[in-house]
């Protein structure tokens, strides 16, 4: 036999008893949001990924230190046996270059060598916000963050996709339901992707609270850090809420014995069992249809119905050409009606807005604080003292706005998940001028992350009574 023929079968004769081995690579720089596609050159891999019968067949790739372990699911029809491809799990508790080491399964033995795969800021794609922080299916929406790309994958134009170098922006999600980044119709690109945002459109099938994050080649998937979460009613974290969205309801007025059948139109209705629920005066209406975007209901009797919080948001009502000199002269307040002259009213979402009056005024924000758990808060709000302006903050930790007394100043009370708290914030200005407006929340329970905002770190607000 030549002498290579001999070198060839004492080669592979030495890489069957040796098993699998890993080729020394350079470190792997990970996304923490993984998904980062990592391949691994070596020898001696199984073929066969699939093993309905022993689970330790087939090729394994773990990720590995003292914390913790990922996974890296293998993608097998990617896989030979020289090369495993596989896609990065996402850590838990990994911060900007953190270490581990990569171990690979063969057949339920690992290979020999060593590797190593870094969790890396640099390589993270991130999602910072989305504009506005709540919206409707359908709605375009903005995503803000770093997405260490400026180009995106074109289903309309494949050829020009394939012609881009670099990383590409391919996919957007909201709560884990993608976010259309694409015309429906005319399949074009919404919108103009820039490094630090992209627009793309809410998925009728998320409802509620949601993450959201996009997909980006040669990358892998983005991260939110906890300095960017909001918490809701339900003690959830979250970057997104996506509200159901009523347009109508007819008829207007019914018979006050109950029994009306109600027609609500909208969007964002979900029309699975028990998935979504009608309330008129906080009593049930009982429902006997339900679609994505139509509810029939039957009403309840007047007699079940109560006062109960609106839509979500706090009331501001503002009344020009007044002044209120003592603004704890609940009486001289009280005598401010709707039908005052000079009144307009607004709901108000964002809690970092703006009064602007043409002339002296009166503006009374009320409302409902919906706290995520029961715990110690500190609310507050902030008006600059400029033009004239005193400003007083109340606030009954039981609802009753009989019962507001003036908040302490960055003082903590104590408010239940069950019970929504009372806000109050009466403003008086003596001149025209514009004033920003805030209203602050703390929570003390999550005091390890920023919370400096009522809409950042709060839980549900409506509006109050006028």
């Amino acid at each position: 036999m030549p002498l290579y023929g001999l070198l060839l079968v004492a080669l592979l004769v030495a890489e069957a008893v040796a098993g699998a081995t890993l080729r020394r690579l350079p470190p792997f720089r990970l996304s923490l949001g993984g998904g980062t596609t990592v391949a691994i050159d070596g020898w001696g891999f199984s073929k066969n990924q699939f093993n309905h019968f022993n689970a330790t067949l087939g090729n394994r790739v773990v990720f590995e230190n003292k914390d913790e372990a990922i996974e890296c699911p293998v993608l097998s029809f990617l896989t030979t046996s020289t090369r495993i491809v596989c896609s990065a799990g996402k850590p838990l508790r990994a911060t900007s270059n953190t270490e581990y080491k990569v171990r690979v399964y063969v057949d339920g033995v690992q290979a020999s060598g060593e590797l190593t795969a870094l969790y890396v800021r640099g390589m993270t794609p991130v999602v910072q916000k989305v504009v506005p922080s709540w919206g409707f299916p359908g709605q375009r929406v903005l995503l803000v963050g770093s997405f260490k790309t400026g180009s995106i994958t074109d289903p309309a134009h494949p050829e020009a996709s394939q012609a881009l170098a670099g990383p590409l922006l391919s996919r957007a999600y909201l709560g884990g339901n993608e976010c259309q980044l694409y015309n429906s119709t005319s399949g074009q690109v919404l919108g103009q992707l820039r490094q630090d945002q992209v627009t793309c459109t809410v998925p009728g099938s998320a409802i509620g609270s949601t993450n959201a994050s996009v997909y980006v080649s040669e990358m892998g998937a983005s991260a939110t850090f906890a300095r960017d979460l909001f918490v809701d009613a339900q003690d959830e974290l979250y970057v997104f809420h996506v509200a159901p969205g009523v347009s109508s309801v007819s008829p207007s007025a019914g018979s006050s014995t109950g029994g009306s059948l109600l027609t609500i139109r909208g969007v964002g209705f979900l029309p699975h069992r028990n998935a979504t629920s009608v309330r008129v005066g906080g009593a049930e209406c009982t429902i006997t249809n339900v679609s994505a975007t139509t509810v029939t209901c039957i009403a309840p009797p007047r007699s079940l119905t109560t006062p109960a919080q609106g839509e979500r948001g706090l009331l501001l009502e503002l009344w020009e050409g007044q002044f209120a000199p003592d603004l704890s002269d609940r009486r001289r307040l009280s005598a401010l009606t709707p039908q005052t002259d000079g009144y307009s009213s607004s709901v108000v979402t964002d809690l970092h807005f703006q009064i602007d009056a043409k002339k002296s005024f009166v503006a009374k924000l009320t409302g409902y604080f919906h706290a995520p758990h029961d715990g110690s808060f500190t609310l507050a709000a902030y008006v600059p003292t400029r033009y004239g302006t005193t400003w007083l903050a109340c606030l009954a930790a039981d609802g009753d706005p009989d019962k507001a007394v003036p908040l302490p100043k960055w003082g903590s009370v104590e408010l239940r998940a069950d019970t929504p708290a009372y806000l109050e914030v009466v403003i008086s200005g003596r001149r025209a001028g514009v004033r920003p407006t805030k209203v602050l929340m703390t929570d003390h329970k999550r005091q390890g992350q920023r919370a400096d905002t009522w809409p950042r770190k709060s839980g549900r607000a409506s509006p109050g009574p006028g």
